[in-house]
């Protein structure tokens, strides 16, 4: 077996893995959103049996983890890759146009998820 028919096989399982990944994801997503609604109406019926407040917030529902970041996170880190260093959320802000607090908000997602990380005082990098 020659190398251009290795990577050819290898590209067909890879595309065959990332096929079956994608079907494993929609119901994943589909029950996510259902135990989300759940919680909320579970929350309703509380409230009118008087057994909780209607004050109190329920988390915020949470998105499926596809691997994919949001296009909002996608935007900070194009401009990461583009300066090829560290950069602190001042400087995102200001190539993007948008507010110094929306890309501490995107940062902190973009660190949970794992697509970036902090190296220093005020200095991520991806």
């Amino acid at each position: 077996m020659d190398e251009t028919t290795g990577l050819e096989e290898l590209g067909k399982r890879f595309e065959k893995v990332q096929a079956e990944i994608q079907e494993l994801e929609e119901p994943v997503e589909r029950y996510r959103r259902l135990g989300d609604d759940l919680l909320h109406l579970r929350k309703l019926i509380l409230v009118k049996m008087g057994r909780m407040s209607p004050k109190i917030r329920l988390p915020r529902p949470k998105t499926a983890w596809t691997g994919i970041p949001t296009k909002a996170i996608s935007e900070v880190l194009d401009v990461m890759k583009a300066e090829g260093h560290p950069m602190s959320p001042k400087l995102i802000a200001s190539k993007l146009g948008v507010k110094t607090a929306a890309v501490y908000l995107r940062l902190k997602r973009a660190v949970d998820l794992g697509f970036v990380r902090k190296v220093g005082w005020g200095k991520y990098e991806c």
